[in-house]
């Protein structure tokens, strides 16, 4: 909640999404704001992340908060969308707005 609120005191915009693996069925709750990568990092410093996800051009990576030099392509963020998987909530209006953006 607290990182919520940091994000939208400092005129952000948050859409709430579900990241997870395909591969480890690992899930959890993550924040989708457009920002500036060294915010995003110092955003991830302050609330003792280990690493945030970026997207640049639909390029998803995965850069460690302690070191960003540290960084990892993972793929395609379009490709990972799925907004049909089980038990996920339909999406709200401004999240369909966001998907519709970021569809191939």
């Amino acid at each position: 909640q607290r990182l919520y609120e940091t994000l939208i005191e400092r005129g952000y915009e948050a859409v709430r999404i579900i990241g997870y693996s395909p591969t480890t069925e690992h899930a959890e709750p993550s924040w989708l704001v457009e920002m500036e990568e060294s915010e995003a990092i110092a955003i991830g410093r302050k609330f003792l992340q280990h690493a945030v996800y970026l997207v640049i051009n639909d390029e998803l990576s995965v850069v460690l908060c302690e070191d960003e030099s540290l960084r990892c392509r993972i793929g395609s963020f379009r490709e990972r969308i799925d907004v049909a998987r089980e038990g996920a909530l339909p999406p709200s209006p401004q999240e369909e707005h966001v998907l519709r953006e970021l569809s191939p």
